[in-house]
């Protein structure tokens, strides 16, 4: 359900005015920073990366991710590892 969440917010980022409005909610990059550190998921942690890279194209979504800490850098470095391992 997560992932399906994730997807959901991936896809509406691609329209100008639904990445205005999810900047308005932090917490949703918040969160989905925290899917990225769940082991044993995978397929939430995929949906958690397309997420990333959906919201990276706004520039006001990359100082969200960004003031969410290199954690989340970190951990979508991480995440990407392991599944290049797989």
């Amino acid at each position: 359900m997560c992932a399906n969440i994730l997807r959901c917010f991936a896809s509406s980022a691609r329209f100008a005015e639904c990445r205005e409005r999810i900047a308005e909610l932090p917490s949703v990059v918040k969160e989905m920073c925290r899917c990225l550190w769940l082991q044993g998921a995978s397929a939430l942690t995929a949906a958690a990366i397309e997420c990333v890279c959906s919201f990276s194209v706004d520039s006001i979504l990359q100082n969200q991710l960004l003031q969410v800490g290199m954690g989340c850098v970190s951990a979508v470095c991480f995440a990407v590892a392991v599944a290049v391992a797989l």
